[in-house]
């Protein structure tokens, strides 16, 4: 895996060891799975990082497609929910992630959202979903300008109603 920048690591031993790790990662598809033990794992990492309580994990755990694990711990995160989105005039997966602080790089989130974006769009023709829609709420990702961010696809398409820029990608033969 090529790493460009690193994006909120301060200190060069954080960057030293995001690089040793980056061989022990893998990804591994969640979609509709019921491993209890991996679960467990991706639920810990939202407790511990304070980013859901107890009742919206119960939820979410159900939406996950991918799990970045570094050996066999859980440090990264995507999950998906259908939304009809009137002002596409079509259903959309909604794409969130999350990846630990201490192993945020370019690009490991940009494989993430492609792996996630590919698993989704092979699904596609079991479904009426034309695609993928990620707003964008970090403020580093928010500096991203491009029309089309490179190597995703998502195209900017206006900012939501708290001002963040959201991004559409439609799946190959996607009909409007």
């Amino acid at each position: 895996m090529k790493i460009h920048k690193f994006l909120t690591l301060n200190t060069t031993t954080q960057c030293i060891n995001v690089v040793r790790s980056i061989e022990n990662i893998k990804f591994v598809n969640c979609w509709q799975t019921h491993d209890v033990s991996l679960r467990e794992k991706i639920a810990d990492l939202w407790l511990n990082k304070n980013i859901l309580d107890k009742v919206t994990i119960r939820d979410r755990l159900d939406q996950v497609v991918y799990a970045i694990l570094e050996r066999e711990r859980v440090i990264g995160v995507s999950t998906v929910f259908l939304q009809d989105l009137p002002i596409l005039n079509n259903s959309f997966y909604v794409y969130r992630c999350y990846i630990d602080d201490n192993y945020r790089a370019p690009a490991l989130d940009v494989k993430l959202l492609v792996k996630t974006r590919d698993f989704l769009e092979e699904e596609y023709n079991k479904t009426a979903v034309k695609g993928i829609l990620a707003v964008a709420q970090n403020d580093h990702l928010k500096k991203w300008n491009h029309a089309i961010w490179p190597d995703t696809g998502m195209m900017y398409i206006g900012d939501s109603p708290k001002g963040d820029p959201m991004r559409v990608y439609y799946f190959k033969g996607a009909k409007i």
